[in-house]
């Protein structure tokens, strides 16, 4: 890989470590995901990260989301008071919280760590179709049993896939090459 070349350069005597910096090409190659990408998987997770916040304060009571009352009923029904199944609800919530802020930190990271971003980006995109297709497939049982709708959840997982499908995919916004001085 040209860009793993000289991992401990300087940039422009800064003193700060760029591992994109290529100097026997003269090229840095840079990963910026465009705004609108930022923008929308931010908003997308900070959703994620009120549900799961909500699985680890208040286990099985709903918010004020499209049919999540309807969806609380996927739980046990005891998960507020029985100490084992509020745990799981909790750990659940933990999870969501911590992908979500890993997708968040993802977008918005510095310049130094784009390697790092672009296979995290691949990771995510991955782990979301996974995810899209679990819950595609569970979704018309979960609607007939519950009456809960979840084929919203699939729609933002997909709006978020193709954001980073783009980012990570198209070599004209998401990977910069330009000449160092």
């Amino acid at each position: 890989l040209a860009c793993l070349s000289a991992p401990w350069e300087s940039v422009r005597g800064s003193g700060r470590w760029n591992c994109c910096l290529d100097t026997k090409f003269g090229t840095d190659f840079r990963m910026a995901p465009p705004l609108w990408a930022r923008v929308t998987v931010t908003i997308i997770e900070c959703v994620f990260i009120v549900v799961g916040g909500r699985d680890i304060v208040a286990p099985g009571y709903p918010l004020p989301l499209p049919d999540d009352d309807k969806l609380m009923t996927l739980w046990f029904d005891d998960v507020k008071t029985d100490i084992g199944h509020g745990f799981l609800c909790q750990l659940i919530g933990c999870f969501i919280c911590t992908v979500g802020l890993s997708k968040i930190i993802m977008c918005w990271m510095p310049a130094e760590g784009q390697i790092l971003r672009y296979y995290l980006t691949l990771n995510f995109m991955f782990t979301n179709m996974f995810s899209m297709g679990v819950a595609a497939k569970a979704a018309p049982h979960i609607l007939q049993k519950y009456g809960g709708n979840i084929y919203p959840f699939v729609g933002i997982w997909g709006i978020e896939t193709l954001a980073f499908a783009f980012f990570a995919f198209s070599g004209d916004k998401s990977l910069k090459a330009k000449k160092v001085k």
